[in-house]
């Protein structure tokens, strides 16, 4: 299964390579496209949006509040670029996570019997700056 697999991303990595070439192209200048997204997460209702004071870009801390949130911190890295591959300024990042126990904050998530994590933001955000 391993060897299978090791060989699948291999040719799959082969495959990238010449069509890239074939393009006229090569693998490392090239500016790899945004994949395409999900549906989903859901905002939560406009009244829950309001009532959200802290709408930074850590969700560890809460505004107000000196506890932080349960579970390991993941820092997320990456650039917003238009199809040319240019840095976009000024850009809107949403960040949307669930907390440590699985727990997404929405009224109609019902199906988490887990409470929801006081110290911990859900969602926020951030604006790109000029490397994007």
């Amino acid at each position: 299964m391993a060897r299978r697999l090791i060989l699948s991303v291999f040719v799959g990595a082969l495959g990238y390579v010449a069509g890239s070439a074939a393009l006229g192209g090569t693998v490392s200048n090239q500016c790899p496209p945004t994949p395409p997204q999900t549906e989903g997460p859901y905002y939560p209702p406009p009244s829950q949006i309001a009532d959200q004071v802290d709408k930074d870009n850590d969700l560890t801390l809460v505004k107000g509040r000196s506890a932080r949130a349960d579970g390991p911190v993941i820092y997320i890295r990456g650039q917003v670029r238009d199809a040319q591959c240019r840095a976009i300024e000024g850009a809107l990042v949403e960040i949307w996570q669930a907390s440590a126990n699985g727990r997404y904050s929405h009224p109609k998530e019902r199906s988490n019997p887990e409470p929801l994590d006081p110290n911990f933001q859900y969602w926020g955000q951030a604006l790109t700056d000029k490397d994007g």
